[in-house]
């Protein structure tokens, strides 16, 4: 059996946010159910998608993670730099995993 794709996620503390970082979670999960999502470190490899969703601009979590090749950060109503309103967050999450896995793929191709 195939493993499946992992995401590995983790969270800001909360103090500032600006947008609902558990509903942007479940939604996300609810539209990528071909993914596993993990909250331990030891079990994400270096081809696995990194989220961290921060509740405001600041994104002090981020700054945990900035060597991981596969980083996705949102921080409040932006994902990395763009603006994205909270309610567009999973739709945009999915479309930037998906282009993650298939820059991913095509690139393990090119190095056989």
């Amino acid at each position: 059996m195939k493993d499946r794709k992992k995401i590995f996620v983790a969270f800001c503390g909360g103090c500032k946010d600006e947008i609902r970082r558990k509903r942007v979670y479940e939604m996300l999960k609810e539209k990528l159910t071909d993914y596993e999502f993990v909250f331990s470190q030891e079990e994400i490899k270096p081809n696995d998608v990194l989220l961290i969703i921060n509740g405001c601009p600041t994104a002090c979590r981020t700054k945990d993670f900035t060597c991981h090749e596969h980083l996705i950060q949102v921080r409040g109503e932006k994902i990395g730099d763009k603006d994205v309103r909270e309610e567009d967050l999973p739709v945009e999450l999915v479309q930037l995993i998906r282009r993650k896995e298939k820059e991913n793929k095509t690139s393990k191709e090119r190095n056989r």
